[in-house]
Protein backbone atom coordinates (compact mmCIF):
# COMPACT_ATOMS: atom_id res chain seq x y z
CA UNK A 1 0.00 0.00 0.00
CA UNK A 2 3.27 2.41 0.86
CA UNK A 3 4.62 1.90 -2.53
CA UNK A 4 1.26 2.11 -4.83
CA UNK A 5 0.67 5.30 -2.66
CA UNK A 6 3.97 6.43 -3.48
CA UNK A 7 3.91 5.50 -6.89
CA UNK A 8 0.83 7.89 -7.34
CA UNK A 9 1.23 10.65 -5.60
CA UNK A 10 3.14 13.71 -6.16
CA UNK A 11 6.99 14.14 -5.11
CA UNK A 12 6.45 15.87 -1.43
CA UNK A 13 3.95 13.40 -0.60
CA UNK A 14 7.14 10.59 -0.70
CA UNK A 15 8.95 12.74 2.22
CA UNK A 16 6.20 11.06 4.28
CA UNK A 17 7.51 7.37 4.12
CA UNK A 18 11.24 7.95 5.16
CA UNK A 19 12.32 4.56 4.35
CA UNK A 20 10.37 4.17 1.19
CA UNK A 21 12.67 3.64 -1.43
CA UNK A 22 15.03 0.96 -0.02
CA UNK A 23 11.29 -1.05 0.39
CA UNK A 24 10.96 -0.22 -3.33
CA UNK A 25 14.15 -1.48 -3.99
CA UNK A 26 13.92 -4.66 -1.93
CA UNK A 27 10.45 -5.00 -3.57
CA UNK A 28 11.99 -5.25 -7.11
CA UNK A 29 14.86 -7.30 -5.97
CA UNK A 30 12.60 -9.91 -5.09
CA UNK A 31 10.55 -10.06 -8.01
CA UNK A 32 12.91 -11.67 -10.35
CA UNK A 33 13.41 -13.88 -7.41
CA UNK A 34 10.51 -14.58 -6.83
CA UNK A 35 9.38 -15.78 -11.05
CA UNK A 36 12.57 -17.99 -10.73
CA UNK A 37 11.28 -19.70 -7.88
CA UNK A 38 7.71 -20.22 -9.26
CA UNK A 39 9.04 -20.78 -12.71
CA UNK A 40 6.89 -18.35 -14.35
CA UNK A 41 9.94 -17.72 -16.91
CA UNK A 42 7.39 -15.15 -19.46
CA UNK A 43 7.33 -12.79 -16.04
CA UNK A 44 10.98 -13.41 -15.76
CA UNK A 45 11.61 -12.41 -19.15
CA UNK A 46 9.51 -9.34 -19.18
CA UNK A 47 11.24 -8.38 -15.97
CA UNK A 48 14.77 -8.70 -17.47
CA UNK A 49 13.33 -6.11 -20.32
CA UNK A 50 13.77 -3.35 -18.16
CA UNK A 51 16.34 -1.63 -16.48
CA UNK A 52 15.32 -2.25 -13.23
CA UNK A 53 15.23 -5.94 -14.48
CA UNK A 54 18.77 -6.29 -15.83
CA UNK A 55 19.84 -4.32 -12.28
CA UNK A 56 17.93 -7.40 -10.32
CA UNK A 57 20.30 -9.75 -12.11
CA UNK A 58 23.36 -8.70 -10.18
CA UNK A 59 22.15 -9.21 -6.76
CA UNK A 60 22.78 -12.62 -4.74
CA UNK A 61 20.16 -15.01 -3.08
CA UNK A 62 21.31 -17.08 -0.50
CA UNK A 63 24.77 -16.77 -2.26
CA UNK A 64 22.94 -17.84 -5.74
CA UNK A 65 22.78 -15.32 -8.65
CA UNK A 66 19.22 -15.35 -10.40
CA UNK A 67 21.83 -17.28 -13.09
CA UNK A 68 22.39 -20.07 -10.95
CA UNK A 69 18.59 -20.43 -10.05
CA UNK A 70 17.09 -20.28 -13.24
CA UNK A 71 20.03 -23.01 -14.68
CA UNK A 72 18.85 -25.12 -11.77
CA UNK A 73 15.42 -25.37 -12.37
CA UNK A 74 15.93 -26.15 -16.24
CA UNK A 75 15.03 -22.05 -17.73
CA UNK A 76 14.04 -22.15 -20.90
CA UNK A 77 17.06 -21.32 -22.96
CA UNK A 78 15.63 -17.44 -23.82
CA UNK A 79 15.55 -17.03 -19.89
CA UNK A 80 18.93 -18.26 -19.34
CA UNK A 81 20.34 -16.34 -22.33
CA UNK A 82 18.58 -12.99 -21.20
CA UNK A 83 19.87 -13.45 -17.60
CA UNK A 84 23.67 -14.11 -19.03
CA UNK A 85 23.25 -11.23 -21.19
CA UNK A 86 22.01 -8.91 -18.52
CA UNK A 87 24.96 -9.98 -16.25
CA UNK A 88 27.66 -11.79 -18.30
CA UNK A 89 30.15 -11.74 -14.78
CA UNK A 90 27.85 -14.07 -13.45
CA UNK A 91 29.39 -16.99 -15.36
CA UNK A 92 32.31 -16.53 -13.28
CA UNK A 93 30.67 -16.60 -9.84
CA UNK A 94 30.79 -20.11 -8.03
CA UNK A 95 27.33 -20.30 -6.18
CA UNK A 96 26.22 -21.97 -2.44
CA UNK A 97 27.24 -25.68 -4.11
CA UNK A 98 30.36 -24.22 -5.51
CA UNK A 99 29.40 -25.25 -8.63
CA UNK A 100 29.58 -22.26 -11.58
CA UNK A 101 26.44 -22.07 -13.62
CA UNK A 102 28.21 -24.26 -16.11
CA UNK A 103 28.13 -27.10 -13.42
CA UNK A 104 24.47 -27.18 -12.91
CA UNK A 105 23.80 -26.59 -16.64
CA UNK A 106 25.92 -29.35 -17.46
CA UNK A 107 23.82 -31.23 -14.93
CA UNK A 108 20.88 -30.23 -15.75
CA UNK A 109 21.75 -31.36 -19.30
CA UNK A 110 20.94 -28.25 -20.75
CA UNK A 111 20.57 -27.19 -24.60
CA UNK A 112 24.23 -26.71 -26.05
CA UNK A 113 23.68 -23.20 -27.00
CA UNK A 114 23.34 -22.32 -23.44
CA UNK A 115 26.45 -24.66 -22.61
CA UNK A 116 28.25 -23.11 -25.37
CA UNK A 117 27.02 -19.41 -24.52
CA UNK A 118 28.07 -20.17 -20.85
CA UNK A 119 31.63 -21.63 -21.50
CA UNK A 120 32.58 -18.82 -24.16
CA UNK A 121 30.91 -16.39 -20.87
CA UNK A 122 33.81 -17.92 -18.66
CA UNK A 123 35.95 -21.10 -20.26
CA UNK A 124 37.96 -21.40 -17.00
CA UNK A 125 34.93 -23.04 -15.59
CA UNK A 126 35.65 -26.07 -17.74
CA UNK A 127 38.40 -27.12 -15.27
CA UNK A 128 36.79 -25.75 -11.58
CA UNK A 129 35.35 -28.54 -9.45
CA UNK A 130 32.26 -27.64 -7.19
CA UNK A 131 32.15 -28.96 -3.58
CA UNK A 132 31.37 -32.85 -4.41
CA UNK A 133 34.67 -32.51 -6.54
CA UNK A 134 32.77 -32.85 -9.77
CA UNK A 135 33.64 -31.57 -12.94
CA UNK A 136 31.28 -29.77 -15.77
CA UNK A 137 32.49 -32.81 -17.95
CA UNK A 138 31.81 -35.31 -15.68
CA UNK A 139 28.22 -35.23 -16.21
CA UNK A 140 26.62 -37.34 -18.53
CA UNK A 141 25.10 -35.94 -21.83
CA UNK A 142 22.67 -36.64 -24.26
CA UNK A 143 23.48 -34.47 -27.12
CA UNK A 144 26.59 -34.87 -28.98
CA UNK A 145 27.04 -31.44 -29.57
CA UNK A 146 27.17 -30.59 -25.94
CA UNK A 147 29.29 -33.26 -25.20
CA UNK A 148 31.83 -31.92 -27.82
CA UNK A 149 31.51 -28.66 -26.07
CA UNK A 150 32.33 -29.84 -22.86
CA UNK A 151 35.42 -32.07 -24.10
CA UNK A 152 36.87 -29.20 -25.92
CA UNK A 153 40.26 -28.59 -24.55
CA UNK A 154 39.93 -25.70 -22.38
CA UNK A 155 42.96 -23.69 -23.76
CA UNK A 156 40.66 -23.58 -27.33
CA UNK A 157 38.20 -22.18 -25.88
CA UNK A 158 39.94 -19.27 -24.48
CA UNK A 159 41.92 -18.76 -27.66
CA UNK A 160 38.46 -18.46 -29.63
CA UNK A 161 37.09 -16.25 -26.90
CA UNK A 162 40.28 -14.19 -27.34
CA UNK A 163 39.79 -13.99 -30.93
CA UNK A 164 36.24 -12.88 -30.51
CA UNK A 165 36.46 -10.28 -28.23
CA UNK A 166 39.83 -9.13 -30.12
CA UNK A 167 37.42 -9.10 -33.28
CA UNK A 168 35.02 -7.05 -31.33
CA UNK A 169 37.43 -4.73 -30.41
CA UNK A 170 38.21 -4.39 -33.64
CA UNK A 171 34.81 -3.96 -35.51
CA UNK A 172 34.81 -1.21 -32.67
CA UNK A 173 37.72 0.64 -34.04
CA UNK A 174 36.07 0.01 -37.21
CA UNK A 175 32.86 1.67 -36.50
CA UNK A 176 34.87 4.52 -34.70
CA UNK A 177 36.83 5.21 -37.43
CA UNK A 178 34.03 5.46 -40.05
CA UNK A 179 32.05 7.73 -37.61
CA UNK A 180 34.77 9.74 -37.74
CA UNK A 181 35.57 10.22 -41.43
CA UNK A 182 31.80 10.45 -41.77
CA UNK A 183 32.96 13.33 -39.40
CA UNK A 184 35.56 14.40 -41.57
CA UNK A 185 33.78 14.63 -44.99
CA UNK A 186 30.95 16.30 -43.53
CA UNK A 187 33.47 18.80 -41.98
CA UNK A 188 35.12 19.14 -45.60
CA UNK A 189 31.33 19.52 -47.58
CA UNK A 190 30.85 22.28 -45.19
CA UNK A 191 34.66 23.80 -46.05
CA UNK A 192 34.18 23.79 -49.61
CA UNK A 193 30.99 25.14 -49.09
CA UNK A 194 31.58 27.99 -47.52
CA UNK A 195 35.16 28.37 -49.90
CA UNK A 196 33.13 28.76 -52.87
CA UNK A 197 30.54 31.38 -50.88
CA UNK A 198 33.91 33.34 -50.14
CA UNK A 199 34.86 32.91 -54.30
CA UNK A 200 31.39 34.14 -55.23
CA UNK A 201 31.43 37.03 -52.58
CA UNK A 202 35.24 38.59 -53.63
CA UNK A 203 33.72 38.08 -57.55
CA UNK A 204 30.84 40.31 -56.44
CA UNK A 205 33.29 42.53 -54.51
CA UNK A 206 35.92 43.09 -57.34
CA UNK A 207 33.74 45.85 -59.27
CA UNK A 208 32.86 47.48 -55.80
CA UNK A 209 36.94 47.93 -55.47
CA UNK A 210 37.48 48.66 -58.77
CA UNK A 211 35.09 51.86 -58.42
CA UNK A 212 36.30 52.79 -55.37
CA UNK A 213 39.57 53.41 -56.90
CA UNK A 214 38.23 54.98 -59.66
CA UNK A 215 36.33 57.44 -56.91
CA UNK A 216 39.94 57.87 -55.43
CA UNK A 217 41.25 58.93 -58.43
CA UNK A 218 38.75 61.15 -59.47
CA UNK A 219 39.80 62.58 -55.60
CA UNK A 220 43.17 63.16 -56.66
CA UNK A 221 42.17 65.41 -59.67
CA UNK A 222 39.89 67.09 -57.81
CA UNK A 223 42.62 68.50 -55.18
CA UNK A 224 45.10 68.89 -57.82
CA UNK A 225 42.34 71.28 -59.47
CA UNK A 226 41.44 72.96 -56.30
CA UNK A 227 45.70 73.76 -55.93
CA UNK A 228 45.46 75.31 -58.86
CA UNK A 229 42.61 77.18 -58.01
CA UNK A 230 43.87 78.66 -55.38
CA UNK A 231 47.20 79.56 -56.84
CA UNK A 232 45.06 81.42 -59.95
CA UNK A 233 43.09 83.17 -57.02
CA UNK A 234 45.88 84.37 -54.95
CA UNK A 235 48.35 85.37 -57.87
CA UNK A 236 45.39 87.89 -59.13
CA UNK A 237 44.74 89.09 -55.41
CA UNK A 238 48.57 90.02 -55.59
CA UNK A 239 48.48 91.58 -58.39
CA UNK A 240 45.34 93.51 -57.35
CA UNK A 241 47.30 94.85 -54.43
CA UNK A 242 50.21 95.46 -56.42
CA UNK A 243 47.97 97.63 -59.30
CA UNK A 244 45.71 99.41 -55.92
CA UNK A 245 49.84 99.85 -54.64
CA UNK A 246 50.55 101.62 -58.00
CA UNK A 247 47.77 103.81 -57.96
CA UNK A 248 47.97 105.07 -54.49
CA UNK A 249 51.77 105.86 -55.05
CA UNK A 250 51.19 107.59 -58.87
CA UNK A 251 51.83 110.68 -59.80
CA UNK A 252 49.22 111.14 -61.79
CA UNK A 253 47.04 112.05 -58.62
CA UNK A 254 48.04 115.74 -58.29
CA UNK A 255 46.06 118.71 -56.89
CA UNK A 256 47.34 120.50 -60.13
CA UNK A 257 44.77 118.45 -62.24
CA UNK A 258 41.39 119.96 -62.90
CA UNK A 259 38.20 118.78 -61.11
CA UNK A 260 36.55 117.24 -63.96
CA UNK A 261 39.50 114.77 -64.91
CA UNK A 262 39.69 114.10 -61.00
CA UNK A 263 36.13 113.12 -61.65
CA UNK A 264 36.75 111.12 -64.05
CA UNK A 265 39.63 109.22 -63.28
CA UNK A 266 37.72 108.49 -59.74
CA UNK A 267 34.93 107.21 -61.59
CA UNK A 268 37.37 105.04 -63.28
CA UNK A 269 39.17 103.98 -60.28
CA UNK A 270 35.49 103.03 -58.80
CA UNK A 271 34.46 101.11 -61.98
CA UNK A 272 38.00 98.90 -62.10
CA UNK A 273 37.55 98.65 -58.53
CA UNK A 274 34.22 97.01 -58.67
CA UNK A 275 34.97 94.87 -61.59
CA UNK A 276 37.97 93.20 -59.50
CA UNK A 277 35.42 92.79 -56.71
CA UNK A 278 32.62 91.21 -58.95
CA UNK A 279 36.15 88.96 -60.33
CA UNK A 280 37.36 88.40 -57.20
CA UNK A 281 33.78 87.30 -55.15
CA UNK A 282 33.26 85.41 -58.33
CA UNK A 283 36.79 83.40 -57.60
CA UNK A 284 35.94 82.73 -53.93
CA UNK A 285 32.05 81.34 -54.81
CA UNK A 286 33.89 79.05 -57.15
CA UNK A 287 36.57 77.84 -54.77
CA UNK A 288 33.78 77.53 -51.82
CA UNK A 289 32.13 75.56 -54.23
CA UNK A 290 34.61 72.89 -54.91
CA UNK A 291 35.62 72.43 -51.76
CA UNK A 292 32.07 71.78 -50.76
CA UNK A 293 32.03 68.90 -53.85
CA UNK A 294 35.24 67.67 -52.50
CA UNK A 295 33.75 67.24 -48.95
CA UNK A 296 30.95 65.41 -50.38
CA UNK A 297 33.21 63.08 -51.95
CA UNK A 298 35.39 62.59 -48.99
CA UNK A 299 31.63 61.39 -47.37
CA UNK A 300 30.45 59.54 -50.02
CA UNK A 301 33.48 57.84 -49.95
CA UNK A 302 33.79 56.93 -46.14
CA UNK A 303 29.98 55.60 -45.99
CA UNK A 304 31.27 53.29 -49.49
CA UNK A 305 34.31 51.84 -47.34
CA UNK A 306 31.99 51.36 -44.01
CA UNK A 307 29.89 49.53 -46.57
CA UNK A 308 32.46 47.34 -48.35
CA UNK A 309 33.82 46.59 -44.65
CA UNK A 310 30.27 45.70 -43.36
CA UNK A 311 29.24 43.55 -46.11
CA UNK A 312 32.33 41.13 -45.77
CA UNK A 313 31.25 39.54 -42.68
CA UNK A 314 27.42 38.89 -44.46
CA UNK A 315 26.77 35.16 -46.84
CA UNK A 316 27.39 35.63 -50.51
CA UNK A 317 23.15 34.79 -50.68
CA UNK A 318 23.00 38.60 -49.70
CA UNK A 319 22.53 40.72 -53.12
CA UNK A 320 25.00 42.33 -55.02
CA UNK A 321 24.22 45.85 -54.44
CA UNK A 322 25.78 48.11 -56.67
CA UNK A 323 28.12 51.23 -55.55
CA UNK A 324 26.21 54.09 -56.69
CA UNK A 325 28.80 56.26 -59.13
CA UNK A 326 29.81 59.15 -56.64
CA UNK A 327 30.96 61.49 -59.35
CA UNK A 328 27.20 62.01 -61.31
CA UNK A 329 26.60 64.14 -57.79
CA UNK A 330 29.95 66.57 -58.97
CA UNK A 331 28.47 67.08 -62.64
CA UNK A 332 27.58 71.01 -62.52
CA UNK A 333 31.29 71.43 -61.27
CA UNK A 334 33.75 73.70 -64.00
CA UNK A 335 36.26 72.15 -65.87
CA UNK A 336 40.05 73.91 -65.08
CA UNK A 337 39.79 75.37 -68.63
CA UNK A 338 36.27 76.73 -67.48
CA UNK A 339 37.59 78.11 -64.24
Amino acid sequence: TMVYDALHKGADDKKDYPNLFFIIVLLLCFLIFQSIIQMEWAEAEVTLATEAGREMARDPFKEDLPLHMACERKAPESTILALLEANRDAAAVPGRYGGFPLHLAAQQKLSPKVLVSLIRAFPEALDQEDDAKHLPRDYSQKNDLSREALHRPTACWIEDVEKEEYMERVDRKKLLLQEKIQKLRVALQKVNRRRDRLHVFMEALEPRLQSQRHVLERLAQLEVQLDQVHETHQTHIHAVTERIKKFSASDEFSYETDEEEIRMRSLMRRTYMQGVQRQYEKLVGRTDAIRHDLQHLRTELAKRRVQSSGTSTSTSSEGDNSTPDVLTETSHEETPSQL
